[in-house]
């Protein structure tokens, strides 16, 4: 069922996106995507920005020239036969400027079950056109095509000039308890973010929507055999001080004994797991790479050997698991 209304809203929400002015807190687009797929409740989960993509040619009036900077590049080099030369003396004096798109990335979820997995994650892009580069520079003509696509870091930019507001753009929406299973048949064993699923269905936050503190940076591409090859990378929601700045804290004035120092542990994970509002929240970002060293799941097993117990039953076992197991994203 989620396939078909997914498949069916997917070509409505291109149009949607388009037509749906940015606004503040993304209401307006949360409307939309209210009106069209009413059985889910979408949430503004994170942003992510900081990326550009080539935009378009524009003559020297402002008036477009070509839709896709890149294609309409490569034709006109090929029309010009592959010679720089003849690049250069049929469009320098026209004095043609590229644009490109500054964007961000939100995503918004919507979590339709009990498991880990079973949410719906949209992507939409931001993106803001603006005037980048003049097509050539007379100081540095290219002798290349790449450096016509690709342009050295000498080649001059032009001042910032935006071309009219920001919009918004559909770029992918996923049932991931779909995609996971796709991923998982790639390959006999589970892959990791498979695995970081699981982990999340056994641990002591299984009640918990995974999609409230984690969302997926997700690949898809052929292979040189026309074969899918899909990935997907966990990114945390959750922001709070840096289990290694609580360590430092902590380690003032503690004798360093094996006992004082697991009783430091359990201080620092009940601290972490707090500031991002539930537990086993230092083994999740421990799977992810971000910011806990997998040292740590060593160290903590290493008192549960003890007898020193701080972990919930179910997290330990997660972590006898893990150790004799290990894994990393």
């Amino acid at each position: 069922m989620n396939r078909v209304l997914l498949h069916e809203g997917r070509y409505a929400l291109e149009r949607l996106c388009r037509e749906t002015p940015v606004s503040p807190a993304h209401a307006r687009l949360l409307q939309t995507l209210a009106e069209l797929w009413p059985r889910w409740s979408f949430r503004h989960a994170v942003t992510r920005g900081g990326w550009h993509r080539p935009g378009r040619v524009y003559d020297a009036q402002g008036k477009l020239v070509g839709e896709d900077a890149e294609a309409w590049i490569e034709q006109a080099w090929a029309d010009c036969g592959e010679d720089a030369a003849a690049f250069c003396e049929s469009y320098l004096e026209q004095e043609l400027q590229l644009s490109r798109f500054d964007g961000r990335t939100h995503f918004l979820v919507a979590a339709y079950g009990n498991k880990a997995e079973q949410f719906i994650q949209l992507e939409i892009e931001e993106l803001c056109e603006l005037i980048d580069r003049p097509l050539l520079d007379p100081a540095h003509l290219p002798g290349e095509l790449d450096e016509l696509l690709e342009p050295p870091h000498h080649v001059q930019h032009m001042p910032r000039c935006v071309l009219g507001e920001a919009r918004y753009r559909f770029r992918r929406v996923t049932d991931m308890a779909e995609f996971l299973a796709r991923l998982r048949g790639q390959r006999p064993d589970a892959p990791p973010a498979c695995r970081f699923v699981e982990d999340w269905n056994q641990s002591s936050s299984a009640a918990k929507a995974l999609c409230a503190h984690w969302v997926f940076a997700l690949t898809e591409h052929l292979d040189r055999f026309k074969q899918p090859v899909l990935s997907a990378r966990p990114l945390s929601l959750d922001t709070g001080e840096t289990l290694e700045s609580m360590t430092s804290t902590l380690q003032q004035g503690v004798v360093d004994a094996e006992d004082d120092a697991g009783l430091q542990r359990a201080e620092v994970i009940r601290i972490f797991d707090q500031q991002r509002g539930y537990s086993a929240a230092w083994y999740f970002h421990m799977l992810a790479g971000a910011g806990v060293p997998t040292a740590l799941a060593a160290r903590v097993g290493e008192d549960m050997a003890r007898g020193l117990s701080y972990l919930p039953e179910r997290d330990a076992a997660l972590l006898a698991q893990w150790l004799d197991r290990p894994y990393t994203l």
